[in-house]
């Protein structure tokens, strides 16, 4: 959840085990790199109990030091919690149980620059995109080897932007070539249209490149980034 001066970041949680309770459960995150100058911790809200099968919410809050900066990060996760034994027909710690603390990692959770972006439908994108004009365009050509097809790509594509595919631009009818158009605002207001024309080849993947305009030229740059 992205806002104006607060990034958070939300884990759903599940108790499978019917032997155990688990208290006090929350995450730890731990930012590979130093980002101290963008984004410093201020809350973590902790499950304070789990039964078997019973789903909970934890959540992890930093504050945006400078809402100017957009910053990429990975984080590495650890869920952390106190284990008591139960009963597993009621459900109920054992009396006394006072539990023992455990951990469990998790994988990395990344944050982009598509995190930044609202998946918003603009109508009459072609008038849009005219609109904003070719001052506010931002272009970049990616050679993606990693990629088996068109179809691949352009989900992973749609996940990164974090923005609206419009018809037609999840579902290539050739294997061999596909464009396609997505719209959103980013920070939830600046008006935001990428637009996308891949080519595949066996052997070397796929081919993309992709333009973008907006209503500012620096988020045209940062939409592009998400690829990069």
């Amino acid at each position: 959840h992205v806002y104006e001066a607060h990034i958070v970041f939300q884990f759903d949680v599940t108790n499978t085990i019917p032997e155990q309770v688990v208290e006090q459960v929350e995450v730890a995150m731990e930012p590979e790199d130093d980002i101290s100058d963008v984004l410093q911790p201020v809350v973590v809200v902790p499950i304070p109990e789990l039964r078997c099968d019973e789903p909970g919410t934890a959540y992890v809050a930093f504050e945006r030091v400078d809402t100017d900066t957009f910053p990429s990060a990975a984080f590495a996760c650890t869920l952390k919690f106190v284990v008591k034994e139960c009963d597993p027909a009621t459900g109920e710690p054992e009396e006394g149980d006072e539990g023992f603390e455990d951990e469990y990692s998790l994988e990395a959770v990344d944050l982009g620059a598509g995190d930044f972006m609202q998946a918003s439908y603009l109508p009459d994108s072609h008038a849009l995109w005219e609109t904003l004009g070719a001052d506010a365009e931002c272009v970049e050509t990616f050679a993606l080897a990693n990629f088996e097809s068109i179809a691949e790509c352009v989900a992973r594509v749609a996940e990164l932007l974090g923005m609206c595919p419009l018809e037609g631009a999840l579902t290539p009818k050739s294997k061999a070539a596909h464009q396609a158009v997505f719209t959103g605002k980013w920070m939830g207001t600046t008006k935001t249209v990428a637009r996308t024309r891949m080519t595949y080849q066996k052997g070397t993947g796929v081919t993309m490149e992709l333009a973008v305009r907006s209503e500012d030229q620096g988020v045209s740059e940062l939409v592009v980034s998400a690829i990069a």
